[in-house]
């Protein structure tokens, strides 16, 4: 045990005892001389001598090398002893000794005499011990060196558990259901937490019953908390450690993962040589992991081998020193940002600003992340910075806005339709004060009729993509009203969207009419966007009249026009009508090309309810060119996408009509 290394022969007074209890008739056994000696440690196994008594007096003292030996002598004869022989005439038994690193040196001194003696005997020796402290060890592992030599002995160096043992060991009967991917990165395989873990879950059903796989998979961060077993184990470990490792492994434990030197010096507060030495000691005790660097030229990285230790490490921390150490981090990370923005994430600097409790700051750059997300079309991570930003105090109107467009992308139109709503609400109760204020009234009055024709064109998209084709076209038209005369190229991009909405409310006239004013308004404009969008619209629309020639012109110079600016909605869109076109014109391995690249490109950018009708797209003409099971994955993927749109508690099966756009 850990604090009893100056005690002498305490290691070596156990195991006799442990074989006294195992063989109550051992003292009978033995010679004199050696209950005599072994009497020195354990009086009872000198219980049988004569003059029990003077037993201690009996054995010589122990003031030479040579006395020491006959000490170790006679314990190697008691274990022999304690082994053997058995009822059948035989003998042999095991001695286990673990924790090693902890035993006093006299005793250490007994297992390397033990090990070189008694490798023909009835013993078989098993010793344990945590090599990042194995420097007490030398003497003895100089022993067990030469024993390997031999073939008398063997070093075994357990590794972890990988994910086909722990499959096998959860899938033993009374092994609750977890997921082993979730218990390997809680572990990394290390036998003794995936045990704790496990025994921790048998122990807590959920519901006062075994919980089931999706019940497990579906508890939160706080309900894989290490059990008390681990986190006392962590927190004996992180406490043997030097003040100022202690104080560089709670700043890794702010930070997180993959820190280098540098920042766990700016946050810890220590000096650069403290930090290189507690760096150091933490390697040294297997506390922190090094990650070499992907180029020479950085530096390495560091991070906790498992989770728990971290979290153990965080917890240890008052509030006040987190709170703190969250602050030197933002500011640390911000300034890397500034320098190169691909080397720290806004959201990281945002979450280390919220801890430090300066949540204006915070919110600000949980929108500066959210931003980022959305240029990456990582639209789930960008409505969870965007929720952040909100709650923490972002202005309301943008906020708002940007939240409904994420919502739509990811097939929630009924959020969506209330936090456009909402911002609605905010705008016409703002006025331009919201925009420009009284220095600039007329930039104002602009910004704020901007702002509610642009809200307004959204409420018309989710309405059109619900099927709600009245309501669309009420949202539309209230948008050309403030922007006609001033916005041409929004304008332009509108009358586009009316043109589609009359063309499902079965007015093809009126379409046809409102696609060629759409176009006409994009050239004027010299708005490259709003044209490859109405041309890609009249193309649609002469190809549902019958317009072949006519069509795929309008359809191949809108694709040529979006290539050219860049814009993937619109390369997406014009490569499913033009799938479609020429699949209706028997050209099925074009179309099955332009369908393939739309559905690459469109899956890219996300949009949920657009992907479903991809892949409903192509598959028809997989289908139709006898690829059947190809087309069965492709519709599987589309009903599976259709079904999570949220069209609110009426049923829309205009939802899964969608087929262009």
């Amino acid at each position: 045990h850990d604090g009893e290394t100056g005690l002498p022969f305490v290691l070596a007074a156990d195991l006799l005892r442990t074989a006294l209890a195992v063989r109550p008739g051992l003292p009978g056994t033995l010679p004199a001389q050696t209950a005599a000696m072994a009497g020195r440690l354990v009086p009872a196994l000198a219980a049988a001598l004569p003059a029990a008594g003077a037993a201690g007096s009996a054995a010589p003292p122990l003031d030479s090398p040579m006395a020491v030996t006959r000490l170790y002598a006679a314990i190697a004869d008691v274990l022999r002893a304690a082994a053997g022989p058995g009822p059948d005439g035989t003998g042999a038994g095991i001695v286990v000794v673990e924790d090693l690193q902890w035993a006093d040196s006299s005793s250490l001194g007994l297992l390397a005499y033990l090990v070189r003696r008694l490798a023909d005997g009835p013993l078989l020796l098993v010793l344990s011990w945590q090599p990042e402290q194995d420097g007490r060890l030398r003497v003895l592992r100089t022993a067990l060196a030469e024993a390997e030599s031999q073939s008398a002995g063997e070093t075994i160096e357990p590794g972890p558990l990988g994910p086909a043992a722990i499959g096998t060991l959860l899938g033993l009967d009374g092994m609750p259901a977890i997921e082993v991917d979730r218990l390997m990165a809680e572990t990394r395989g290390l036998p003794m937490l995936v045990r704790e873990y496990v025994e921790a879950f048998r122990a807590q059903p959920l519901a006062g019953s075994q919980p089931s796989g999706s019940e497990l998979a579906g508890r939160g961060p706080a309900d894989w908390w290490p059990p008390a077993s681990v986190r006392d184990l962590f927190m004996t470990r992180l406490q043997t450690v030097s003040e100022p490792a202690r104080q560089m492994l709670t700043a890794a434990a702010v930070l997180g993962s993959d820190n280098d030197a540098d920042l766990l010096r700016a946050v810890s507060g220590r000096g650069e040589d403290e930090i290189v030495e507690a760096i150091d000691e933490a390697l040294g005790r297997s506390l922190l992991t090094e990650i070499a660097p992907p180029v020479p030229e950085q530096a390495p990285s560091y991070g906790f081998p498992y989770e728990a230790l971290r979290q153990t490490a965080y917890e240890s921390a008052t509030l006040a020193r987190r709170r703190l150490l969250h602050g030197r981090a933002a500011d640390a990370l911000t300034r890397r940002h500034e320098r190169d923005p691909a080397t720290t994430r806004a959201a990281t600097v945002a979450g280390h600003l919220q801890r430090a409790g300066r949540d204006g700051e915070a919110a600000q750059w949980w929108w500066r992340a959210a931003g980022v997300a959305r240029e990456l079309y990582a639209h789930a991570e960008a409505h969870a910075h965007l929720t952040r930003a909100l709650a923490l105090g972002y202005p309301e109107l943008p906020g708002r806005i940007a939240l409904a467009e994420v919502l739509v992308v990811l097939g929630r139109y009924r959020e969506a339709l209330a936090e456009l709503e909402t911002a609605a609400a905010i705008a016409v109760e703002a006025g331009p004060d919201a925009h420009g204020g009284p220095d600039a009234p007329g930039q104002a009055d602009q910004q704020a009729m901007l702002t509610q024709a642009g809200v307004e064109h959204k409420l018309a998209d989710v309405h059109h993509r619900l099927g709600d084709w009245d309501l669309a076209e009420a949202h539309l038209a209230v948008v050309t009203e403030l922007v006609e005369g001033t916005e041409p190229g929004l304008l332009a991009r509108v009358l586009a969207d009316r043109a589609v909405v009359a063309y499902r409310r079965g007015a093809a006239g009126q379409a046809a009419q409102l696609g060629r004013a759409a176009l006409a308004s994009a050239q004027a404009a010299a708005d490259p966007g709003a044209t490859a969008q109405a041309l890609n619209v009249l193309g649609m629309l002469a190809a549902r009249a019958g317009s072949v020639a006519e069509a795929e012109q309008y359809l191949r110079d809108g694709l040529a026009e979006a290539r050219r600016q860049r814009e993937p909605g619109a390369t997406v869109a014009a490569l499913n009508n033009l799938a479609r076109l020429l699949a209706e014109t028997g050209r099925g391995g074009e179309a099955l090309d332009a369908a393939a690249e739309a559905l690459d490109l469109g899956r890219e950018l996300g949009d949920q309810h657009r992907v479903a009708a991809l892949h409903t797209n192509l598959a028809d003409l997989l289908h139709a060119d006898g690829q059947r099971d190809a087309a069965m994955t492709h519709l599987k993927e589309a009903a599976r996408r259709f079904a999570a749109v949220d069209g609110g508690d009426v049923p829309r099966p205009e939802i899964w009509t969608l087929v262009e756009w």
